[in-house]
């Protein structure tokens, strides 16, 4: 799944240089995807499935890795209309290549 996720995130790249918002949504949702996949997973690993505090725990760190990059998404949204070519460089760095195992062992 990693694979195929890393693979779907680049090839999305390539295809969204032009109008990088047209399907942020697809992208966002399979991050989403990926990141709950992994922090479920990650509960399943440490035989926490009965474990509330750890469950919610774990959901909260979903929330604090993705609230700040959405906000980022949403001003870009905003204020994308008069970027310099470096800006959209950047956006497209923040954008595409992140992995759920790095968002989380950064949180």
């Amino acid at each position: 799944m990693h694979l195929s996720l890393n693979l779907t995130i680049e090839l999305s790249h390539f295809v969204e240089k032009r109008i990088p918002f047209a399907a942020q949504g697809v992208n966002q949702g399979f991050e989403d995807a990926a990141l709950i996949a992994t922090l479920i997973t990650k509960i399943i690993n440490n035989n926490a499935l009965d474990d509330e505090k750890i469950i919610a725990n774990e959901f909260i760190k979903y929330e604090q890795i993705r609230r700040p990059f959405m906000s980022k998404i949403q001003s870009a949204t905003m204020e994308s209309q008069n970027w310099s070519q470096a800006k959209w460089d950047n956006y497209g760095d923040m954008v595409y290549r992140r992995s759920p195992e790095q968002l989380i062992s950064n949180s």
